[in-house]
């Protein structure tokens, strides 16, 4: 499963359908643990979720900061004051 298809299913549950986001965090931990569905990196879609589920950014933010650290970026480059607050981000 293509972790553009996690960004948009927590974007759509959240946007949408207005799912609180433990809800959709118990999602992400369901399809992420599912036998039949593969991810090119599961573990790192499994720290993004994580994330997500104690963080206040959102799932694509810490999904990209997984990639980045994946590859060998310390920080990811943001505007969004909400993350500047966590570890992995910095201003530009």
């Amino acid at each position: 499963m293509s972790d553009i298809v996690l960004c948009e299913m927590v974007w759509v549950l959240d946007a949408a359908y207005r799912v609180p986001r433990g809800e959709i965090s118990a999602h992400l931990a369901n399809l992420l643990a599912a036998r039949h569905l593969t991810f090119r990196n599961p573990d790192a879609a499994r720290r993004a979720r994580d994330a997500y589920e104690a963080g206040k950014g959102d799932f694509a933010d810490y999904l990209i900061r997984e990639h980045a650290r994946e590859a060998g970026a310390e920080d990811v480059a943001t505007f969004d004051k909400v993350l500047l607050r966590e570890s992995g981000y910095r201003l530009p």
